[in-house]
Formats: C-alpha cells, structure tokens, sequence
C-alpha cells in the first residue's frame, strides 16, 4: 500500500515491512501480526542490507550524475537504529550497539528496547549458544504453536528415532508413531511424526524445549535454527531475482525440485493442508506436474491470497532451504534472464 511519502509491504502473512521518507531520513520498521519475538532473524537482516545496498547504490548515482562531483565520500549516508515510538524517534549510531548493555532505554520516551531484537538488523555468524535476550527465550516465543516450517526445519535436526522420542514425550504413543514410519517415505517421516503431534497435541515452542531438554537436548539454542532460514547471497545482478515467475520459468524450475515437493511447498510458505489438496488432484504419478501445480499454487493463489509480490528470490530461498545451491538455479534459467 502506498501512502503520501509512506509505503507498506507485505513480506508475509503475518509480517509487514513499513517505509517512511521524512525530509532527509528513510525510517524502515517491521511489524507482526502476532509478536515481533516471531519475526525471523534473518529477514530483518536481509532487509537492512538490501537497502543500504540499494541506498549506496543510487546515491553514488546521484554523485556521479550531479553537476557538482567535489564530493568524494563513499559515506553518503549513516545507518541508525530508532526506537519505538512513532512520534519523533530516537537514535542510536550502529557502531554503539557494541557498546549497550541488554536493553537500551530511548532518552527522549524512556522506552526500553532489548538489544537482542535491536541487533537483528545485523547480520552475525552463528552462535554455540543463545545471547542475553535471545528471541527463543522470550515467554511469548514459547507459548507459540511452531508452523509447518518450524516443523519441517526442526525434522532436519533429528532423526526419525529422535524425532519418536520428542513426540512419545508429547503424547503420542508408540503404535501411532510406529503407523506413520510405515506409511511415510523415510525423507519426510520426521516431519510428519511432529506434525501429527503438533495437530492432534497442540504443541508449543515450550513443549518443545522441554521435550529436547528431557532426550539429553539440553541448549534452548536449538529452537534458533527453526526460526533461521540457510543465508543466500545474490551477489551477481541481485535485480533480476525480483522478477515475477513467468510459465516458461515454471516450467524450467519443476524439475529441479525432483523428489523434494513437500519440504519445497512448505519453503514457500504453504501449509500442509495445500499439499493434500494438491497431491488429491495428482491423477497420474507425474513429479514433473505435481511440482508445476505447487509452483502455480504459490504463483497464482498463495501469493494473491496473501497480498504478496511472487519472486523468483522467493524461490530462490526454497530451493537453497532443500539444499540445493543458488548457481544451479541460476544456471537453469540462463537463458532466461
């Protein structure tokens, strides 16, 4: 949605991303529908590179372009993290995070601010263990119900034996276990046995945590990665990953999912319940369709259900989740680009 000198995206369903031009200040926040503890680290930090990246590039534009090109500076502009307060904002320099205790109170609003949710919007390697402020630490984090894709990144960690023995905690028993290691393919079993669980439990973050401590996995840190997505760098032309999929990408793209349809859909953002829907009207075991009806799905139905903008990033980001490497989708729609 477009405003007078404002902007909102939507980034997903439940997070929007909100842009305000002042005079000589760009002001970007997200926000979520439920709790801002459940904004992915990642997306905050992706965002804050795309438009510094984007920002310095237009600027040294404007440089080079300008009548006057006295001015040589590579820093044509500052990074500052504002607070909360909508009304006149207060800032704190990038470079002083370093230096803040766990939470830092605006001087102007005396809002306090945790420097874990500040920090967000920087980009850090991976930590053995969780920081002062740690969003999986946070109570309203654990008394969530973990989505889909929660599920599916925390079956990437165990094995389906492990997997058995979180979800027997959680109360299911061993027949019922048992039943779906013998009805599902051996990739997505994992999956499926904490999926179950989820549905017919209805498990949080916290039982979760409690579950991991009680077969000897005792760091909260593992609950982290379910909310980390595998980094992506779109060194090379970033622009053109922003492009909508068209039928003939599609097309290029099914095969390359191969056996992976269900963890890919979910990559994407859908929900288990689509996938039933879209498996039923599989007539013909034909992999190579069902991953063009998934594609579509997303393209035509999720993204305008959800008032999102489909991108080939997007895809982008699924693939590399499924492990497949950013070159290789690359290479398949050379001809493309």
């Amino acid at each position: 949605m477009l405003f007078h000198r404002s902007a909102v995206f939507t980034i997903d369903p439940s997070l929007d991303l909100y842009i305000a031009c002042e005079d000589k200040i760009i002001i970007a926040r997200l926000v979520h529908a439920s709790s801002n503890s459940l904004i992915m680290r990642d997306v905050a930090s992706s965002i804050y590179e795309c438009l510094t990246s984007a920002l310095e590039k237009i600027s040294q534009l404007y440089i080079r372009t300008s009548s006057d090109q006295t001015q040589t500076s590579d820093a044509s502009f500052m990074t500052r993290i504002c607070c909360n307060s909508p009304d006149n904002p207060c800032y704190l320099k990038v470079n002083d995070l370093a230096n803040t205790d766990e939470v830092w109170i605006c001087p102007s609003h005396g809002i306090e601010h945790k420097i874990h949710t500040m920090t967000s919007w920087i980009a850090e390697k991976d930590e053995e263990k969780c920081k002062p402020g740690c969003t999986v630490t946070k109570e309203e984090f654990l008394r969530a119900t973990p989505s889909d894709l929660h599920l599916r990144r925390l079956s990437l960690l165990y094995s389906p034996f492990e997997a058995k023995e979180i979800t027997i905690y959680l109360g299911l028993s061993d027949r019922e276990v048992e039943t779906i290691l013998e009805t599902e393919d051996p990739k997505t079993s994992s999956f499926e046995i904490l999926r179950q669980c989820r549905d017919s439990r209805m498990v949080t973050f916290k039982d979760i945590k409690d579950a991991l401590e009680r077969i000897g996995k005792e760091s909260i840190h593992i609950l982290c990665k379910l909310v980390k997505g595998q980094p992506i760098y779109f060194d090379m032309e970033p622009q053109k990953w922003d492009l909508v999929p068209t039928a003939e990408h599609i097309d290029k793209l099914a095969p390359l999912v191969g056996k992976n349809s269900l963890p890919f859909l979910i990559e994407l953002g859908m929900d288990f319940h689509t996938w039933e829907q879209i498996s039923h009207r599989q007539n013909e075991r034909d992999l190579v369709r069902l991953n063009m009806d998934i594609l579509e799905e997303w393209r035509f139905k999720f993204c305008k259900m959800h008032n999102l903008k489909p991108t080939l990033r997007k895809i982008a980001h699924a693939f590399s989740n499924i492990g497949k490497n950013i070159k290789i989708v690359d290479n398949t729609l050379s001809d493309l680009f």
